[in-house]
């Protein structure tokens, strides 16, 4: 074999999305824990921060992907650093790029200053907080994805950023599927658990695994004719898609699915849309009639059930707390400690949802900053044009979603947020008739 046919194989995306499953699988099966799953996390941000003072954005986004995907992993296996360290990183990375690109600063976003007023009151009414150590981290998830929102406003992601961010999470998203690949039928059950899901959270792996299938979909479309690439991104749409499934967490497969559909219903005048969606029937006929046969039915019964794991009676008591507590709120941190002292809700649990959990804990001020943050960059996004709408709103509405359904607990929000904010229209190439390939977004390989 000559040096051009090794490179061609070394080059195949199919080999790199093996080794990444396959380094899971037996991350996954070996059963290790704290400092040897630590150490190398660490060191990737280590190298991370080192190419963002370099300025290298491309490498930045390169390695983020990773580190993001991978801090579920580190949070159940890893357990010597603090559970927020991937938020920790994310504000320091996001400062140094601030500092090392401020003579490429674009301030395209407003919305952003309503996100900062509410951190700064969420992190003021701290002062009323009954469990210091739960309100800390609520602060700083908010502060995380605050830094984000402003970030956002002053930078621009060109296309192919983005692209090398999503070809990434691609073989990231493998190797959380390999962290799962043992797992048995017998480990099966009604509910999601972390047994099913060999130790990772259930609902936050659907997150990651419904976003991952996303970029796969969106790779499939984005190719312009029948090839190799369509066909490899398929079959890995219906990969990760059954990892996501048989994690038994819902939302993500109710969230891919809303946002297919918007995919669709926004591409309307495309044929070739139709065409490509002829090819996914046969999948998602295929991918169903696997996870029935791997779960012996029991996926069936699983979204035939009634509720949402008491998330519906979650929202409910959040307004309550806020109509009895409608001007401040009962204050940062406090939803839990709340429900229990009031009686309404047993075994304690927080909100789960951040729109309700700002209104129960901040009240009308919690409402008129933070929903109104979410409405205001909802508006600026409909303001855009083309590729940079379209794809804005798909990473808002994912957010959203995820927000709705699993709080903000995962640095994946963040991410997202950078995404809708730092893609506004290109004011200085929108006029031009011939764009060039690499200001395109394609989603990736």
């Amino acid at each position: 074999m000559n040096i051009k046919a090794y490179k061609a194989v070394l080059m195949n995306p199919l080999l790199g999305y093996v080794i990444a499953f396959v380094i899971g699988f037996l991350y996954g099966i070996s059963n290790v824990r704290g400092i040897p799953i630590a150490a190398p996390y660490v060191g990737l941000m280590a190298y991370c921060l080192l190419a963002a003072f370099q300025n290298n954005i491309h490498r930045v986004f390169s390695l983020l992907a990773y580190i993001v995907y991978g801090e579920i992993y580190v949070r159940a296996y890893g357990r010597v650093i603090p559970y927020l360290t991937t938020q920790y990183f994310i504000v320091v990375l996001l400062v140094i790029l601030t500092i090392k690109r401020k003579n490429e600063w674009r301030f395209h976003s407003r919305s952003f200053i309503l996100l900062l007023i509410f951190c700064l009151m969420e992190i003021l009414d701290t002062a009323r907080a009954v469990d210091a150590n739960a309100t800390r981290g609520i602060a700083m998830q908010t502060l995380t994805l605050t830094i984000a929102a402003i970030w956002g406003a002053f930078n621009f992601l060109t296309p192919s950023v983005i692209n090398k961010l999503f070809h990434h999470i691609k073989y990231a998203s493998l190797f959380l599927c390999g962290i799962m690949a043992h797992i048995g039928p017998s480990k099966y059950s009604l509910q999601s658990s972390y047994d099913i899901t060999n130790g990772l959270a259930p609902v936050q792996l659907s997150a990651y695994f419904g976003f991952a299938c996303l970029i796969f979909f969106w790779s499939v479309m984005n190719e312009k004719a029948l090839s190799y690439k369509i066909v490899l991104n398929i079959v890995l749409l219906g990969f990760v898609c059954s990892y996501m499934l048989l994690s038994f967490s819902r939302g993500g497969l109710y969230f891919i699915s809303i946002l297919i559909t918007l995919y669709f219903v926004l591409n309307l005048n495309k044929v070739r849309s139709y065409f490509v969606l002829i090819l996914i029937i046969p999948l998602a006929l295929s991918l169903y009639l696997y996870v029935t046969n791997e779960t012996g039915g029991l996926i069936q019964k699983r979204y035939a059930l009634k509720g949402s794991s008491g998330r519906d009676e979650l929202v409910e008591i959040g307004f309550k707390l806020f109509e009895s507590e409608p001007l401040a709120g009962v204050g940062t941190g406090n939803f839990s400690h709340e429900i229990e002292a009031r009686k309404l809700y047993y075994g304690g649990s927080g909100a789960h949802n951040e729109f309700v959990r700002a209104a129960a804990e901040h009240g009308f001020l919690g409402i008129v900053f933070y929903w109104g943050f979410f409405a205001c960059l909802f508006l600026e996004i409909l303001a855009r044009r083309g590729v940079q709408r379209e794809y804005a709103l798909y990473f808002f509405l994912f957010f959203c979603m995820v927000t709705v359904h699993n709080g903000l607990k995962i640095s994946v929000q963040p991410l997202l947020m950078i995404l809708c904010i730092a893609t506004p229209d290109l004011i200085k190439i929108k006029s031009k008739r011939n764009v060039p390939v690499e200001m395109q977004l394609t989603a990736g390989s």
